[in-house]
């Protein structure tokens, strides 16, 4: 899906389409993989906002929610498809995605967008962006959205979502070798959800639909020094504050990161980068009863260090990349993160590459700290207890990856992608005998389920792209995915259900087409069709949709929109809930207008 169709609140889960397996789950979720393993938190991907990662160590993974930012400030989405560990470290295990916003010097002048629709409900965006001095520039913003619930068949509607966001960055070039960067962000907001909490008292669960209190903060800097053109070093710093109050259990976070990378070109022009990271985050956690976090207040820290060397084996025909990345977290302890690619260009316009690479993903403190009891059936006093394993082993990853990229002319770009992954130590749940309680009151019966690492496998598959300027006014890219997952239990494990649970949660086949065209009298047309094949493990169907956006340009500073998604059906479902008491929510057929006005560019 293009950019533009997409306002700030889903800008970010949206855009990825094209690169991801992206599926929606309600008004304010997104479920996210990256070669299968997709899930709300996106897992087995590593997530970053201009360097500075949002992956949270609660869950192992992102709220996409929290994830906005007026598109018109964001410069690109680079997607790693493939571990990213030698560089970024632990969790950048099936890929990475980084959302690159544009430098201050780029946004000069003042830009106002506002619209509203069936689903969107009403967005707006108010930037300006100026001058500090002869070396210096600035931008500021602020953004609010209101998004409507999804369609639900017993009419709940509890997934509306509506949140404030506001933030700066200072772009400076302090003298022809230095500059620096400062950024910031701060939101306010509330995303609706419903879910059945256990009580230990007669009916033994109690349901609740209401909003989600989330707030958040974060401030950036970063100090660049360029050497020589083949010679720089970067320092990074960031701090990030989560407050977020669910239904059933609060976190406060705050996060401390400093990174120093370093770029050499040495000798027979080879290029030699380096770098070390430290992260301290500190957490407290706050639950109902039947959710509990064993220790509930945690400070954890992270160390590592990367090196990673290229040689040009052939000046201009043959390249070779090799690193590694070593860390400490308190987690797992110690993790190595090997690779080595090779790269054959024996024209301007083709490239041959092929990969190896180790990557890790760390347990979480729901995987270790959690115990968590969900009610059976309701009126009776029967439980499944989640228990966390403080001995539970970080997951591992050996992919071997290739590919081939060609241009046979200016027009058209060929891309295609294979790989065969090995997974070790997945995550299962190991089922033990159930139990009489009778503390808390009154008796109930626990069925244990303890969080274990006894799932192995593999998977494979090919990725196809293609980009084509059919003509000057018309542009379409393609896209196709193939997707094989083959897992299995260990002998002794009782979870035989994981393979196909986790297997079917991804679709084996994936499509989609985009066009772009330059319409007479200033009009722009831009209709996407994408395919979804069958979720098995999820019950939810193969599905074709299609989204549309208009926009016309009466003058070069005022754009009009008007977009329309998810034609092809009243309403579909794509993802159910983490969360199995939370009903399916479908998405809806929706149209919103959008209007954009710059000025003193």
């Amino acid at each position: 899906m293009s950019l533009p169709m997409m306002i700030s609140g889903a800008a970010a889960p949206q855009a990825l389409r094209k690169l991801c397996a992206v599926a929606q789950i309600n008004s304010n979720q997104w479920s996210i993989g990256v070669r299968g393993f997709g899930d709300r938190l996106a897992r087995s991907v590593l997530v970053l906002m201009d360097g500075r990662a949002v992956y949270s160590p609660l869950f192992a993974g992102t709220y996409w929610e929290l994830q906005n930012y007026p598109l018109e400030d964001i410069d690109r989405i680079e997607v790693i498809r493939g571990p990213g560990g030698t560089l970024w470290g632990a969790n950048a295990y099936n890929g990475v995605i980084n959302i690159i916003t544009k430098s201050s010097k780029d946004t000069q002048g003042g830009l106002l967008s506002a619209g509203g629709g069936t689903e969107e409900r009403g967005f707006s965006t108010l930037r300006y962006g100026g001058k500090l001095g002869s070396n210096a520039t600035y931008r500021a913003y602020g953004e609010y959205f209101d998004r409507g619930p999804g369609y639900q068949a017993q009419g709940d509607h509890f997934d509306s979502w509506q949140m404030g966001q506001s933030g700066f960055r200072t772009d400076w070039d302090l003298n022809p070798h230095d500059s620096l960067t400062m950024q910031g962000d701060l939101y306010k907001g509330q995303t609706g959800e419903q879910i059945t909490n256990a009580t230990y008292a007669f009916p033994f669960q109690q349901t609740l639909a209401q909003n989600a209190d989330v707030f958040g903060a974060n401030l950036l800097g970063r100090w660049k020094r360029e050497m020589s053109t083949t010679s720089d070093l970067s320092l990074q710093w960031y701090y990030d504050r989560t407050n977020r109050t669910d239904l059933n259990f609060a976190e406060l976070r705050d996060t401390l990161d400093l990174d120093f990378q370093y770029r050499l070109g040495w000798l027979w022009n080879q290029e030699l980068t380096w770098g070390a990271e430290y992260r301290f985050t500190s957490s407290r956690l706050d639950s109902v009863p039947t959710i509990v976090f064993d220790p509930d207040i945690r400070n954890d820290h992270l160390a590592t260090f990367f090196l990673q060397n290229q040689v040009p084996l052939v000046v201009d025909k043959l390249k070779l990349t090799f690193g590694a990345k070593v860390e400490h977290d308190d987690f797992s302890g110690w993790e190595e993160e090997p690779s080595g690619r090779l790269a054959w260009t024996p024209t301007q316009k083709q490239t041959v590459w092929t990969a190896v690479s180790r990557a890790v993903a760390t347990p979480s403190q729901v995987d270790q700290d959690l115990t968590a009891t969900e009610p059976v059936i309701r009126g009776l006093p029967l439980f499944i207890r989640q228990v966390g394993n403080k001995d539970f082993e970080t997951e591992t990853l050996t992919a071997y990856e290739g590919g081939y990229r060609i241009q046979p002319t200016e027009s058209l770009l060929w891309d295609a992608d294979v790989f065969y992954n090995r997974y070790n130590h997945l995550l299962t749940g190991q089922t033990g005998t159930a139990f009489p309680e009778l503390s808390p009151t009154p008796a109930h019966f626990v069925l244990p389920v303890v969080v274990s690492n006894q799932m192995s496998g593999e998977t494979h598959g090919l990725e196809l792209s293609s980009t084509w300027q059919a003509l000057s006014w018309w542009r379409w890219r393609a896209n196709y995915s193939l997707l094989l997952i083959h897992l299995s239990v260990d002998p002794d494990s009782t979870d035989i259900d994981a393979p196909a649970m986790t297997s079917g949660s991804s679709p084996r086949h994936q499509a989609s087409v985009q066009f772009s065209m330059d319409l007479p009298y200033h009009f722009e047309w831009d209709p996407t069709i994408r395919y979804t094949d069958v979720l098995t493990s999820e019950g939810i169907p193969p599905y074709w949709e299609m989204d549309v956006r208009l926009g016309w340009h009466p003058v070069p500073s005022l754009e009009l929109a008007l977009v329309g998604q998810n034609l092809l059906q009243d309403h579909h479902p794509e993802n159910p809930s983490s969360n199995p008491t939370t009903p399916m929510v479908e998405i809806q057929r929706g149209f919103y207008g959008k209007a954009t006005w710059k000025w003193g560019i």
